[in-house]
């Protein structure tokens, strides 16, 4: 018994006499891999809201908020702070160019002390003008035609 706990002690001060295995993260930035996979980008002005992102994401991290409009119906969010960043999403996106994918941006350091902004800084949320999308477009305009019709 005796042993044993000598045997962590001098373990840990074994350890606490080693340099650190980590930097800091300002001091020196490493180099990301070929294959790396950062921040999400939502595009709002092609997601047509399939739901295929949610549907693919292994452990939930994406929940699909809804719009208000008839198509898209929903819009993706994306809980940076859950998400395990395997690309499945990515990959389920069924548009041409596809809405969301993931960046190269790495840097999603939170200074702020202040609870709202760290909230915010844990979402990746759609970028862009709805009113530029396609299903958007077109429902307009057959509302238009409906309005001019009656």
């Amino acid at each position: 018994m005796l042993n044993k706990i000598l045997e962590k002690i001098v373990l840990v001060a074994s350890r606490a006499t080693k340099p650190k295995d980590t930097t800091y993260f300002h001091e020196s930035r490493p180099k990301k891999p070929a294959r790396f996979r950062g921040k999400h980008f939502i595009n709002a002005e092609t997601c047509i809201g399939c739901y295929a992102c949610e549907r693919a994401c292994p452990i939930g991290a994406i929940i699909m908020v809804p719009t208000g409009l008839k198509r898209p119906r929903a819009m993706p969010t994306v809980n940076l702070g859950r998400c395990c960043y395997c690309g499945l999403c990515e990959d389920a996106c069924p548009t041409k160019e596809k809405s969301i994918y993931l960046t190269e941006k790495y840097e999603m350091i939170v200074e702020e002390v202040e609870l709202t902004p760290l909230i915010d800084d844990l979402w990746a949320k759609p970028v862009g003008d709805i009113t530029k999308n396609p299903l958007v477009i077109k429902d307009l305009q057959k509302q238009k035609q409906q309005k001019e019709g009656k």
